[in-house]
């Protein structure tokens, strides 16, 4: 609502229809959602806080998420893409905390998303990045309580990313492959 073009896209998303929520005047974890409804709730002015400064929403927005979509989508299921941002952010800035404590929350968030799949039974949940930032290594010497890390860069790495999968059709995210490839194993499954 406060663009340099000037559209309010607040208001445009109200004469859609849908509810609009915002973290000022809005609790998440206090939201009634009618599932009949589409909502969207804005969780900061611009850029949120880091995990370690106290933003706390991303695991029960993702539970949140799960159950809204399910209810909305009965029997024809859903779509979520969940994104852990900050954590680029973290490698971006070479900071260790920073990285660390958005992959605890990220963490924390897909074990929400994951106990959602093992109590639904036909959710197939997918984990991975769109690349790797920093060359973030950790060093020996580190114990599980004091970390001794470094970083061989502040930009993106060439480094193969993990793709890890639970649930029906996970056997298909297996191998090493293209990350476009997710898109086609995606689909694949979807239109089988």
């Amino acid at each position: 609502d406060r663009r340099a073009d000037r559209q309010d896209l607040v208001e445009k998303m109200k004469a859609r229809n849908y509810v609009v929520y915002n973290w000022v005047e809005n609790e998440l974890a206090d939201l009634k959602l009618d599932p009949a409804k589409n909502f969207v709730f804005f969780t900061s002015d611009s850029e949120p806080v880091p995990a370690s400064q106290g933003r706390d929403y991303l695991p029960g927005a993702s539970t949140l998420a799960c159950d809204f979509l399910k209810k909305k989508g009965g029997d024809r299921g859903f779509f979520l893409m969940i994104e852990g941002s900050q954590i680029d952010w973290g490698g971006h800035a070479n900071d260790s905390d920073y990285l660390v404590s958005e992959m605890i929350d990220f963490d924390n968030a897909i074990g929400r998303v994951l106990n959602f799949a093992r109590a639904d039974g036909n959710t197939l949940v997918i984990v991975t990045a769109d690349h790797e930032c920093g060359a973030y290594s950790i060093l020996q010497g580190s114990t599980q309580d004091s970390l001794k890390t470094h970083f061989a860069s502040d930009y993106h790495t060439p480094d193969l990313i993990p793709v890890f999968a639970f649930g029906p059709g996970a056997q298909e995210f297996t191998g090493v492959y293209e990350n476009s490839d997710i898109f086609h194993k995606i689909k694949k499954l979807l239109f089988r």
